[in-house]
């Protein structure tokens, strides 16, 4: 302590005061770090569901064109797998788009908090 005071020209009550915001400021980064990580890891969570459920519904696709007797049928089912795909994409998007608002929100939420007393 009596070094510090000798670095940083800081007394007393100053160091004292010093180092509960800078403790108070790391706690606040840890808080919104472990926010973004678990927005981050639902986020993840979201982008699996959605290849896994893609790769099983292009399977069954697959097996459906490989019924199909002509080229009508074969062109509709060709166009319903795109639009069906681009749908499931745009609604795993907008999850994804949700699961990240709340992760900065959560975080910038830490971040804007009064500094907590040092633990």
């Amino acid at each position: 302590m009596e070094q510090l005071t000798k670095i940083f020209g800081l007394g007393g009550e100053t160091v004292i005061e010093t180092l509960q915001q800078t403790s108070g400021n790391m706690q606040a980064v840890l808080e919104s770090t472990t926010a973004i990580a678990g927005g981050l890891k639902g986020v993840a969570g979201e982008l699996m569901r959605f290849a896994e459920s893609r790769a099983e519904q292009n399977l069954d696709h697959l097996n459906r064109l490989g019924q199909c007797r002509n080229l009508h049928d074969l062109l509709a089912l060709q166009t319903q797998v795109v639009r069906d795909n681009l749908e499931a994409f745009l609604q795993s998007a907008q999850r994804t788009s949700e699961r990240t608002t709340e992760m900065a929100r959560a975080a910038v939420d830490r971040m804007s908090a009064p500094p907590t007393a040092p633990r």
